[in-house]
């Protein structure tokens, strides 16, 4: 569903996501969003309305993906539980 000219940022792992996998999220209000990098990290997004359009809807979560707070990407030695141990 992806579309070639869309510029995905980084996922916090540090990988650069070809593609976007959307899914419904607890109501039909929110869309769960997940890089296909396979690191496991998730964002929860505003659908684009009712009834679902997938391609508002995919529209919507490239822009979630993009406008998500960022900081440094991990490293293998900085993994969530060793970052929740530095704080």
């Amino acid at each position: 569903m992806s579309d070639p000219t869309t510029i995905l940022k980084a996922c916090p792992c540090g990988k650069v996501p070809d593609d976007l996998y959307v899914s419904e999220g607890s109501t039909y209000r929110w869309l769960y969003v997940e890089g296909d990098c396979g690191c496991g990290w998730m964002i929860e997004v505003r659908s684009a309305g009712y009834p679902n359009d997938p391609h508002k809807d995919y529209e919507a979560a490239v822009e979630g993906w993009n406008d998500m707070p960022r900081s440094q990407p991990m490293t293998d030695k900085m993994t969530p539980e060793r970052a929740l141990e530095v704080e």
